[in-house]
């Protein structure tokens, strides 16, 4: 997916240098286009207006929409480790403050291990090391 990206670019890329002229011609007789006083009838005026409009209101509301794409996009990834650790976390409370003996958490799975309470996380603080761990 990502050649396929790099590809369409990098053709536009010698699309455009090799068309730069007509290109620059075409733009030079558009910008005259972008200014109201250039219409001459009140009719033509409210169509410019209200075509502009709809642009900036296009605008308004597809840059929030991509930008929560992309955010949503960046911590796809993120926010499965994040309640991973938090349950952990929890569970680790919940149990260390219940009567009902130790329960190891081995991928996903609780098993019972007698009155003491085994962690991951009790592994990496005796051992040192580990995310966050700078020794």
């Amino acid at each position: 997916m990502e050649n396929m990206l790099m590809f369409m670019t990098l053709t536009k890329f010698v699309v455009c240098r090799m068309k730069w002229q007509p290109l620059a011609k075409f733009l030079a007789g558009k910008e005259n286009d972008h200014i109201i006083h250039n219409y001459k009838t009140k009719g033509e005026r409210l169509i410019f207006t209200k075509y502009k409009k709809i642009a900036t209101k296009f605008i308004v509301i597809t840059i929030p929409w991509v930008t929560l794409v992309l955010f949503l996009h960046y911590f796809k990834a993120v926010i499965p480790n994040i309640l991973m650790i938090t349950l952990d976390f929890l569970l680790k409370q919940y149990y260390s403050n219940t009567s009902m003996g130790g329960i190891k958490r081995a991928n996903g799975i609780d098993k019972r291990i007698g009155k003491k309470e085994v962690s991951r996380w009790d592994e990496v603080e005796k051992k040192g090391t580990g995310p966050g761990w700078n020794k």
